[in-house]
């Protein structure tokens, strides 16, 4: 099989998943369909037994599975780009070494891209995990409409996503993300999309979203928390500068402990948010909090899970 006859990609990012990476693979390669596919996995210089469970796929599966060891720990960007510049599919797919598909998503998304050409992107819902692989009965994933509702916020669960592969590097050409000191690879793809090609949602569950301590978006550490959160702001006003729109600002830690509070409660992270909540309780000035909630746009969306939470 020729890189000619490839329809789709798989891009798997593993750093340290050896308690995970069989589940993420065995979930991928058992999808029915008859699709010529490959899976490129990117291993970041794991140092626990993940390498060796990926060599022994690759021996396993030495027509679909690829595998790329960095010589040196590359980070999540560097490592997602240069697993998908070695994609060859006309689609491309991803899957975290945490995640794990349901059955059928590839046909269904595979079907439904062949049959909208003018589609660029789809996606769909995703099952939440919590670190213990317990089913937390809440989905990631909802309908966005167009580019501003997404400069608003991330609808998008990366494991759930199908897009072409032609458009992402006219992504990676017009952004140039990985010059960019942004910490996430995902998030500014889909406002590209969005912009740039139609997307469609697709309202059922095709995949699963483990929850760990230890991701760039749900780390323990407050300092990370807040980088991260300072960085989808900056990937916000990068896009509003680009292609027009309005984002609030936030220019202290304190208001944006509070957003990650917000966030938090959204997310159904109890035991971080009460962390957080301890936090903000000892901080916070009544004049910081007014301040936060003026500049948080989806304060009100959030403020009903907080009355329930905490109060009901």
């Amino acid at each position: 099989m020729s890189n000619n006859d490839i329809l789709l990609s798989v891009a798997v990012i593993t750093y340290n998943q050896e308690k995970t990476i069989s589940k993420t693979l065995d979930s991928i390669l058992e999808q029915e369909h008859d699709y010529p596919y490959e899976i490129i996995i990117g291993d970041d210089c794991s140092v626990d037994g993940t390498k060796s469970i990926i060599e022994d796929y690759v021996l396993r599966y030495p027509k679909i599975v690829k595998a790329i060891y960095n010589k040196k720990n590359m980070g999540l960007i560097k490592n997602y780009y240069n697993v998908i510049s070695n994609c060859s599919g006309k689609y491309i797919m991803e899957c975290a070494g945490d995640d794990w598909w349901l059955p059928g998503k590839v046909k269904t998304q595979i079907e439904f891209m062949e049959s909208h050409n003018d589609v660029g992107m789809c996606y769909g819902k995703a099952m939440c995990y919590n670190s213990k692989n317990e089913c937390m009965n809440i989905f990631k994933g909802v309908m966005c409409d167009n580019f501003y509702e997404v400069l608003e916020q991330n609808p998008v669960p990366a494991v759930t996503v199908c897009f072409k592969n032609n458009l992402m590097h006219q992504y990676i050409c017009d952004v140039m993300p990985i010059t960019r000191d942004w910490k996430m690879e995902d998030y500014p793809i889909w406002l590209w999309f969005y912009k740039n090609s139609k997307v469609s949602y697709l309202s059922t569950p095709l995949a699963c979203y483990k929850y760990s301590n230890e991701s760039v978006s749900n780390t323990k550490n407050i300092e990370k928390q807040i980088s991260f959160l300072k960085s989808t702001y900056d990937i916000r006003n990068f896009y509003a500068a680009k292609y027009g729109g309005q984002i609030k600002k936030f220019e202290d830690d304190e208001t944006a402990k509070f957003l990650i509070f917000c966030q938090l409660l959204n997310s159904y992270d109890r035991e971080k948010a009460q962390k957080m909540r301890n936090v903000l309780l000892k901080e916070h000035t009544l004049k910081n909090i007014i301040k936060s909630l003026m500049i948080s746009n989806n304060f009100f969306a959030y403020i009903g899970k907080i009355i329930v939470k905490y109060y009901g």
